[in-house]
């Protein structure tokens, strides 16, 4: 399967792609190779996960750039996708109390403007992944690369 994995820079988009390397053709895109300000078509992809994003909860209140990278950047990606493209979008346990951070806004904002493009996958990721928590994480998300549009829920075990 052909996948790219946007925000594979990042600790969570980085090691999904890994994950996902084992079996897939892995494309990692991240902000030197996508510039939304410039129109784009991301053709060819079976799949696409979303897991670019400002997730500072400070710079989400104080960065102008964050809104856009949050909540504008995922769905004009999701309208540059080319048709039957699955899209995975990494959200947050933080959409389920969205009025306590601006974080947590953008990412119920995201995922309501996703909706209204395409029936996205949203993976809402409700505990703060550790270094250790890498792996399953990855791997949860790796498995959604084939899952129904919907939501679903990851919460880290307890040790």
């Amino acid at each position: 399967m052909r996948i790219g994995v946007i925000g594979a820079s990042g600790r969570i988009g980085a090691a999904l792609a890994t994950r996902l390397e084992r079996e897939h053709d892995v494309h990692r895109i991240t902000r030197n190779i996508l510039d939304l300000r410039r129109p784009v078509r991301l053709y060819g992809y079976e799949v696409l996960y979303i897991a670019a994003a400002n997730a500072s909860l400070i710079g989400c209140e104080t960065d102008p750039d964050a809104y856009r990278v949050n909540v504008d950047g995922p769905v004009e990606i999701a309208r540059m996708a080319s048709a039957g493209t699955r899209i995975v979008f990494l959200s947050s346990g933080a959409v389920e109390t969205a009025l306590h951070t601006a974080y947590g806004l953008h990412k119920a904002f995201a995922e309501a403007g996703l909706r209204a493009v395409c029936t996205p996958v949203i993976a809402r990721i409700c505990s703060r992944a550790e270094p250790a928590d890498l792996p399953p994480l990855a791997d949860w998300l790796a498995g959604l690369c084939t899952a129904a549009p919907g939501v679903y829920r990851w919460v880290k075990e307890k040790s």
